[in-house]
């Protein structure tokens, strides 16, 4: 029976780290986006508010029913909801700048994980060119052995 060897990578754990953190970038990265989307959800939401305020006042005002109280209410709200917008404008811009941040940190750890990854399969390679060889070898002097008994035994 011919004993199978097993290929063995030495660099294993330096893989597994690059994969790790590639995970956790990957992790960083989908909260920072997560984020984003709040802060767009906001502005959206303030938008559609003061689009909303907009009309109830031109629906009032071409009613006829313009009373001081409900305009001051209506502005007050629309006032309300642009500053909303704005704060989460600026967040959202600090937000971004921290996405490109981590879509930095992701291609780098991609980056690193793959280097390695390519090592790996050159590793690969070269380890199944040296058992091809090797059974090739073996092969070999099992025909040169029994070519060899043949010839004692003097047969041919």
């Amino acid at each position: 029976m011919i004993a199978v060897a097993a290929f063995r990578f030495k660099l294993q754990p330096v893989l597994e780290q690059r994969e790790r953190e590639e995970r956790a970038r990957r992790i960083e990265l989908a909260a920072i986006e997560g984020e984003r989307g709040e802060a767009e959800a906001i502005i959206r939401g303030a938008q559609v508010a003061i689009e909303a305020f907009r009309e109830e006042w031109r629906a009032t005002a071409t009613r006829g029913v313009l009373r001081p109280g409900d305009i001051g209410r209506q502005a007050s709200a629309s006032i309300a909801q642009h500053v909303k917008a704005q704060q989460a404008a600026i967040r959202l811009a600090g937000i971004m700048e921290r996405l490109d941040e981590a879509r930095g940190r992701l291609a780098q750890a991609s980056a690193r994980r793959r280097a390695v990854e390519l090592l790996r399969q050159r590793r690969l390679a070269e380890w199944e060119r040296e058992q091809a060889h090797r059974e090739a070898s073996a092969v070999d002097d099992l025909v040169t052995g029994a070519a060899a008994r043949r010839l004692m035994r003097g047969g041919s």
